[in-house]
């Protein structure tokens, strides 16, 4: 008996290699179409003058936001990426942006300013809604909403400045007289 080996025919490398570069030019496709994942950057972004009350500072952002891809985009909400920021509701609601639009939008602010500081400080997150019906919440950049926000708005120096995280096993509290040295 004769053992038959697999022999394929045709030219199977050229059939692997025009099946990559296939998948290579659908995902470029739908990457630059934004139908996955939006295509979206702040253009412009300024705190309008706020009001400082307590421990807090209030304000309205107004952002101008760009579509960089080619099909539509309905803005939902923007969110801070910074934890001590709290956005409200954005107006206009429910935004759509065209292929290659840019629009306005202000967002309401909140910015707790006895937390201690992020690296995120000022990093706008919108939600938004593809063509294909996907909702994604994506990082769009900085607002200009930085470090020293609170120091400058309630004339507290330090307010809001970031500080280098505690060692492990520190203590935030000044060494007494028979502590050991840190």
């Amino acid at each position: 008996m004769t053992a038959t080996a697999f022999k394929p025919t045709g030219n199977p490398v050229r059939r692997f290699v025009l099946a990559l570069a296939a998948t290579g030019v659908a995902a470029a496709a739908l990457w630059f179409s934004g139908l996955a994942a939006p295509r979206l950057a702040v253009v412009s972004a300024g705190p309008t003058a706020g009001s400082a009350g307590g421990d807090a500072l209030r304000g309205t952002l107004v952002v101008r936001l760009r579509n960089d891809g080619p099909l539509p985009v309905e803005v939902r909400s923007a969110e801070f990426l910074d934890p001590r920021l709290d956005a409200g509701a954005l107006r206009p609601a429910g935004l759509d942006l065209s292929g290659g639009e840019s629009a306005t939008f202000e967002v309401d602010y909140t910015i707790d300013c006895d937390a201690s500081a992020a690296p995120a400080m000022g990093r706008l997150a919108v939600t938004v809604t593809t063509p294909l019906r996907i909702e994604r919440t994506s990082d769009v950049g900085d607002t200009g909403l930085a470090d020293g926000t609170c120091a400058v708005a309630t004339g507290r120096p330090g307010a809001n400045a970031r500080q280098p995280p505690p060692r492990p096993g520190s203590s935030p509290l000044p060494a007494g007289p028979g502590s050991p040295p840190p």
